[in-house]
């Protein structure tokens, strides 16, 4: 099956990348299965990726993601979310 990245690429010449946690055999198959850590660092990744290219600068670290993180759990933990 696939994404529509091919589509956007042989259709309209722009550039695409396929980026997520599982593997590409298993992409978009009935029987698709991922590990959650792996879940986990693709979701450090994309909000990595998104951070850099709305400032134009990917140097976010993924520790300062992981401390919002534990912010917001705590805050979930309390009853603020």
């Amino acid at each position: 099956m696939g994404t529509a990245g091919g589509v956007v690429t042989r259709e309209f010449g722009i550039p695409t990348i396929s980026y997520g946690p599982g593997e590409e055999e298993q992409a978009h198959q009935c029987d698709e299965s991922v590990r959650i850590p792996a879940l986990v660092e693709a979701v450090y990744g994309t909000a990595t990726l998104m951070h850099g290219l709305s400032t134009a600068s990917i140097s976010l670290s993924t520790e300062a993601l992981r401390a919002d993180e534990k912010r917001l759990v705590a805050c979930a933990a309390e009853g603020g979310i």
